[in-house]
């Protein structure tokens, strides 16, 4: 069984031989291949490739990643300086968005292959893809039109339209964002990525209160992915208890994606036993390594309240409709 097999048969909720493991390798692909400066690293996609199948190879894990970095996505759409750090991946060195003006004034190009931020992590994606597709998970990250803003204007002040508005103004710049994610995601999906990350911070409680979660997030949650579908999607976020329901092991993401988008907040206790999931409670979090561990002696209720994980998988390759 190939790591792809692996990561199918444990989203369907079938036997395995291992559960699978994603590991989030990136920056430290530059010392693996004595670079000393991810300004020269990520410059090239060939060398985050080789990083990326050698680091694999060397621990053993089940994923690649085209990710280069999350600030990637503003230089798409125009930042023209990233600051690079001696100790942490790159982030962004210019808000391309200083006023509502710029709000106005920004443009999604109708072709995002042709921008150069996304040449090279496009030849990444298609190394990776010659070299390893089909038996290891390809991974990219793309960011929710809900979280994207943050990037371009700061998270302060991203948060103060959000809340506060100009409510039309705030629309527009989402309206873009999520065009601008469409968009990319197509890339991805075209360019041969297996799984598709969708980071959404602002989904979560954490961010925002549930009320507004239904009420702004999960309508744009539904605008950036039901164009395209939610096929390889795995929705990235820090908790699962924002909402009522949850993904019951065996079952396909796919349906507690639908649910979300959709607004049915129900739990469906029975979906393990019509897959035939006869693990114990506690081994039941453990969904493909990508959830938190539990300790056995905490009962599933109190986990789900504390801890429940950061991942879930929505749609891979091979699951059930």
């Amino acid at each position: 069984m190939n790591a792809m097999e692996r990561l199918v048969a444990a989203s369907k909720g079938e036997p395995c031989d291992r559960i699978p493991v994603f590991c989030d390798l990136l920056d430290q692909g530059a010392r693996e291949l004595g670079i000393s400066s991810l300004r020269d690293y990520y410059a090239n996609g060939e060398y985050v490739a080789e990083a990326q199948l050698k680091m694999r190879e060397k621990f053993g894990y089940d994923n690649l990643w085209s990710l280069f970095y999350v600030g990637r996505e503003a230089e798409m759409l125009g930042c023209r300086r990233m600051v690079y750090a001696a100790d942490g991946p790159p982030n962004v060195g210019e808000m391309v968005i200083r006023s509502q003006e710029d709000i106005y004034r920004l443009e999604v190009p109708d072709d995002i292959t042709s921008l150069p931020a996304i040449r090279e992590p496009l030849k990444c994606l298609d190394i990776l893809r010659r070299e390893a597709g089909g038996k290891y998970p390809i991974c990219a990250y793309v960011t929710a039109s809900m979280t994207l803003p943050a990037l371009l204007m700061g998270m302060e002040k991203w948060m103060e339209l959000l809340l506060t508005g100009p409510a039309e103004v705030r629309d527009v710049l989402l309206e873009k964002c999520s065009l601008f994610f469409q968009r990319e995601i197509a890339a991805y999906r075209a360019a041969g990525a297996d799984v598709l990350v969708y980071s959404n911070p602002f989904g979560s409680t954490d961010f925002l209160p549930l009320k507004l979660i239904r009420q702004l997030c999960i309508p744009w949650m539904e605008r950036d992915l039901l164009p395209g579908g939610i096929d390889g999607v795995l929705l990235l976020r820090r908790r699962e208890d924002q909402f009522r329901d949850r993904p019951r092991p065996g079952s396909t993401g796919n349906r507690f994606v639908r649910s979300q988008l959709h607004g049915r907040h129900r739990r469906n206790q029975k979906d393990h036993r019509r897959t035939g999931d006869v693990r114990r409670p506690h081994q039941q979090h453990q969904v493909s390594g990508l959830e938190s561990r539990t300790d056995s002696r905490r009962s599933p209720t109190n986990h789900r309240r504390r801890n429940a994980g950061r991942k879930i998988f929505s749609g891979l390759p091979g699951a059930a409709p």
